[in-house]
């Protein structure tokens, strides 16, 4: 089909997809993925839609478009290259979610297309636009406090939106308020159950490597003359990264300093040398013959 006629069949199987989130029929799915298919192949073929048509085209789309790869992928690399398109659609789903925060608008674009998706830059730009259209717009502070908030409870993502929204906020007391109260709120429960847990985790896993380390301590000078060889085994399953604890350890030393504690680290390296100059033990080919044939 020619860009012209992807023009004209765009807005008509964009009709044909059903509004709700009800679970689709194979036929809606069909239609619901030729209307990407169409979109995809008339925006890359150079077609140009304004952010008001795009709008009307997507709004319908659910989740279950998820399979459909090659949309996703495009959208990320075109509405990157048409920024404008993109900030025009995001404001459109902010004001459509007013009052029900920020993150169900991100989620709402996250289903039309993976290129929508409120990044860091973004965010920022929607809080200066916010202010250059206050006075256009029917409850200003509710608008800036769903973008602040998203902000200011996701700072290690958001960095650059916050530092946008504190500046705004320094001049204008009343949103200063709104900062005040979002960050003086109380964590959630689920938060504090998580923080517990990690604590008790971490006690657990303190008092387990004390106990390791004090039994490494005791076999010391056995381990030193290379002797204690079951303490060696383990000591060198350590060293060669066969424990998932230490298999992203890049320095064998520091593998084997997780195990028996820094202050047992030069015996037992020690140890490791002195078991490979015994000459009572058999090597390890050696041994394993004979395993072999009784097997």
């Amino acid at each position: 089909m020619s860009v012209d006629q992807l023009r004209q069949a765009i807005p008509t199987l964009a009709a044909e997809v059903p509004t709700g989130c009800h679970n689709r029929t194979n036929w809606e799915r069909k239609i619901q993925e030729r209307l990407l298919r169409a979109m995809h192949a008339f925006l890359e073929r150079g077609g140009e839609a304004s952010a008001i048509d795009l709008w009307s085209w997507l709004k319908k789309i659910p989740t279950q478009h998820y399979h459909l790869k090659e949309w996703g992928a495009f959208s990320v690399d075109y509405f990157s290259s048409h920024p404008e398109l993109r900030h025009e659609i995001q404001a459109m789903v902010l004001d459509e979610q007013k009052g029900h925060g920020c993150h169900f608008a991100n989620f709402r674009l996250s289903q039309m297309a993976a290129g929508f998706v409120l990044t860091d830059s973004d965010l920022a730009f929607h809080l200066e636009s916010l202010v250059l259209r206050e006075h256009n717009l029917i409850g200003f502070a509710d608008h800036w406090r769903d973008v602040v908030e998203w902000a200011l409870l996701n700072p290690e993502r958001f960095a650059v939106a916050e530092r946008v929204a504190r500046a705004q906020a320094e001049t204008r007391p009343e949103l200063q308020a709104i900062v005040t109260e979002i960050e003086s709120r109380p964590s959630p429960a689920w938060e504090r159950e998580e923080e517990q847990r990690q604590r008790r985790w971490e006690l657990k896993e303190r008092r387990r490597s004390e106990s390791r380390h004090r039994h490494y301590a005791e076999a010391r000078e056995a381990t030193r003359c290379g002797q204690h060889l079951s303490a060696l085994d383990t000591i060198a399953a350590a060293y060669l990264g066969l424990f998932s604890e230490v298999s992203e350890m890049d320095d064998p030393v520091n593998r084997v300093e997780w195990l028996v504690g820094p202050n047992n680290v030069e015996a037992t390296l020690q140890g490791l040398s002195a078991a490979c100059q015994r000459k009572d033990l058999p090597a390890p080919r050696a041994d394993s013959q004979p395993r072999n044939r009784r097997e």
